[in-house]
């Protein structure tokens, strides 16, 4: 798999000159971003001691419904919405809201792993762009949400997301 290397302007204006689109990206200049927070992405759940006592954050059930959805996204996130399995808090201000919260975490843990630059551009520039994390097309982030979606799609997460399903 081939990463995608975006290149980084010197500036970042809301349009470019000799054009009247306000949305024409130019990616935002984040100097090096190594050693920053984050750069650092979302960690496995399965990395942290003692989470699995609260396993099953999931239903068996709804791990045979994501399986049926053949890695239709819409689908898988359906099923893990109706799981009712129980919401737990890990520490203050962290509380996995049950399936759908461990199902996303880990597959923003697996992109993460499969798609490290890319996701590193992507977190760092919403941090200095914090009006881009809902705006996919924002001017200053635009290209590296869609370098994110394009490696997302091709990292294989279900090894990392089948673990919420997994009984004590």
């Amino acid at each position: 798999m081939a990463l995608v290397l975006l290149p980084l302007a010197t500036a970042c204006p809301e349009t470019v000159e000799g054009t009247t689109d306000a949305r024409v990206r130019m990616p935002a200049d984040l100097g090096d971003i190594s050693g920053r927070g984050c750069a650092t992405g979302t960690v496995d759940l399965r990395t942290i001691e003692g989470v699995d006592t609260f396993l099953p954050f999931c239903a068996a059930e709804s791990f045979d419904c994501v399986l049926a959805c053949m890695g239709d996204r819409a689908c898988e996130a359906a099923c893990v919405e109706a799981d009712e399995t129980r919401s737990i808090s890990l520490a203050p201000r962290l509380e996995l809201s049950g399936c759908v919260s461990c199902f996303a975490i880990q597959r923003n843990a697996c992109v993460t792993a499969s798609c490290p630059e890319v996701s590193a551009q992507l977190t760092c520039c919403i941090e200095a762009h914090p009006e881009c994390a809902s705006d996919r097309g924002c001017s200053a982030c635009g290209d590296r949400w869609d370098a994110f979606e394009a490696c997302r799609a091709t990292a294989d997460c279900l090894l990392f997301q089948q673990w919420c399903f997994t009984e004590p």
